[in-house]
């Protein structure tokens, strides 16, 4: 299988600035807590009205997928032994995804140290909750969230087999590992999609799943350009690339493109029966640091960014030279004085600690 990438570079008009003068951020999302929990263990499984086809075994519980896929996120030292920690809080929000997260967990937050998956995952799905209830989309699960076992999973897959192998590797891993069905994916505006690559932690973000198109259908018809962008929109559907250190070409890096394209193509082909589209990638510039225990908290942070209503195309667009983003508005956007010294960290332990709270009355 062939596949032809085009990746943008990152557009050099869209400059951070630092000053004291930044403008703030439109809304705290932080200040919003969900009452949705639940005491259920986390486990994504895909849906019960998934087609046959697609279960491939027992949920995502530590075991392995076929061809050795580990399902199960990537252990951080105090993650081996998790039978034996005190539980702080199970969570579940709006995607009914259920959480659990443990005091050594906790602990890592607390010490500044690298925060693990089930915490990434955790506070990116407390975030969708506080956008959710900030925001009223129309519905919750217009902006899905993938586990970060989901990555590690799909770096695991071997694609130097047929194709047909290759893409029942990647309906079985969806089975395992994914809690949205085909069809939830595809009516989504945003899916969320944190990864590690290599020592390094990043974000994926698709936007406009629900505009997605088979390679059959004639190109989108569009004859004029909207007031104040630099050309017309033709590629709304396409997937952002966000990392807060600089990233040199890497064998996982062009691996993870090439394997999450062919896992949009196979669940497109499970959902239509026809080929997909071409996919743009996007590189997006946002704010950067140099310190590998914060990558984590980046990715959270640039998740929250993204969910809130219009960021994601803005963004898109800017990139893909549709218009002209100027400093300012890049600088609303992200407002990257949120992530210098401990204020995020901060703030993402007082969430932690008013969830656990939360938990510990209802249970």
């Amino acid at each position: 299988m062939f596949l032809t990438l085009r990746v943008h570079a990152t557009y050099s008009q869209i400059q951070p600035q630092t000053s004291s003068s930044v403008m703030a951020e439109h809304l705290s999302l932080s200040g919003y807590i969900s009452p949705c929990l639940s005491t259920v263990s986390f486990s994504t499984v895909g849906s019960d009205d998934e087609g046959s086809s697609w279960i491939c075994g027992a949920p995502c519980d530590g075991g392995c997928l076929a061809g050795d896929i580990t399902a199960r996120p990537r252990s951080e030292g105090n993650e081996e032994n998790l039978d034996q920690e005190p539980l702080l809080l199970c969570y579940r929000g709006y995607l009914e995804i259920d959480i659990k997260v443990y005091h050594c967990n906790h602990a890592n937050l607390h010490k500044g140290n690298e925060i693990c998956d089930r915490m990434i995952d955790f506070l990116i799905h407390q975030s969708h909750t506080s956008a959710y209830e900030a925001f009223r989309w129309r519905r919750p699960n217009e902006v899905l969230i993938f586990p970060c076992a989901f990555a590690q999973c799909l770096l695991a897959v071997d694609e130097a087999v047929s194709q047909v192998e290759l893409a029942h590797k990647l309906q079985c891993l969806h089975s395992k590992v994914v809690r949205f069905t085909p069809a939830q994916i595809w009516t989504s505006t945003l899916l969320i999609v944190p990864a590690q690559v290599g020592c390094h932690r990043v974000l994926l973000a698709v936007t406009n799943a629900r505009l997605a198109m088979s390679q059959s259908e004639p190109a989108r018809s569009i004859h004029e350009v909207i007031p104040g962008h630099s050309r017309p929109d033709r590629t709304p559907f396409a997937i952002l690339f966000l990392s807060s250190t600089p990233l040199v070409i890497s064998t996982d890096i062009e691996r993870i493109k090439v394997l999450f394209q062919l896992y949009l193509q196979v669940l497109w082909k499970r959902q239509s029966g026809s080929d997909l589209e071409f996919i743009d990638w996007v590189d997006v510039n946002s704010p950067g640091q140099d310190i590998v225990s914060k990558e984590a908290l980046h990715v959270v942070r640039n998740a929250e960014v993204l969910m809130r209503p219009g960021v994601a195309d803005r963004l898109r667009q800017a990139h893909q030279g549709v218009y002209m983003m100027k400093a300012a508005e890049w600088n609303a956007i992200f407002n990257p004085q949120v992530m210098e010294g401990d204020f995020y960290r901060q703030r993402k332990l007082k969430v932690v600690k008013q969830e656990a709270q939360l938990w510990q009355m209802n249970a």
